[in-house]
């Protein structure tokens, strides 16, 4: 799968922006669905998964608990 400029991009740089970028959206929405139940904080988890996964270059199926570890990123926080 093709993500427009990622394949010419480091994973520092793709990193950098999903901080600028990304990250301010998951730390809003997992303090606004705080309330909401587990169900939408495993939706988030889930998203922001995916986000190491193409930061990282790894396949779909990678494990993400090492992944977020290497990144430094902490996990959305389940209510």
């Amino acid at each position: 799968m093709n993500f427009g400029m990622r394949p010419f991009i480091n994973q520092d740089t793709a990193a950098k922006i999903f901080k600028a970028l990304i990250e301010p959206y998951f730390n809003y929405l997992s303090r606004v669905w705080v309330g909401l139940g587990q169900h939408l904080s495993i939706k988030l988890q889930k998203l922001q998964n995916r986000a190491a996964r193409i930061v990282t270059k790894s396949s779909y199926d990678a494990s993400t608990g090492p992944i977020l570890d290497m990144l430094g990123w902490d996990r959305v926080s389940v209510s």
